[in-house]
């Protein structure tokens, strides 16, 4: 029951991150085509704000799926040591 729950949060982080990596690849191709698009109301500064933001979601997807693999590894190391505490009894 609850692994599943762990499972669709796992996924929906992983789709952040995904979405977050392909806009920050993709940041110069969406400038170009809103510019394009845009024409005259284009605004530069509002773009570089975008991709900025987009980086900086990037970082923030990046340290929030670092910090759950540290978290799950450390409940792993606890259960596998607590585990083996049982057995030498």
């Amino acid at each position: 029951m609850n692994t599943e729950k762990d499972k669709t949060l796992e996924k929906s982080q992983q789709h952040l991150l995904r979405a977050a990596m392909l806009k920050k690849r993709y940041a110069h191709i969406i400038v170009k085509s809103q510019q394009q698009v845009l024409g005259d109301a284009y605004n530069e500064e509002e773009m570089k704000k975008k991709s900025a933001w987009w980086d900086k979601q990037l970082q923030e997807e990046k340290a929030n799926s670092k910090r759950e693999r540290d978290k799950d590894r450390k409940a792993a190391r606890i259960a596998i040591q607590s585990s083996k505490r049982t057995v030498r009894l």
